[in-house]
């Protein structure tokens, strides 16, 4: 199980990601925009971390 921030500005956006992600077993921080989730990759120190679904798909390929 790896640590992922999902950081979008939208909340349906960063639901359905966090969804998706947890369905693949791993385990999701939230952050409702870009400075929560610096703060928040600072204090936990997660692997990956997405900025919604369009980037994440910008780094699958």
């Amino acid at each position: 199980m790896v640590q992922i921030v999902a950081m979008d500005d939208s909340n349906f956006q960063r639901k359905m990601l966090t969804k998706i992600v947890k369905e693949e077993g791993h385990e999701v921080i939230e952050a409702a925009n870009g400075h929560e989730g610096l703060f928040k990759i600072a204090t936990y120190r997660p692997g990956p971390c997405l900025d919604g679904p369009c980037h994440a798909q910008c780094h699958r390929y």
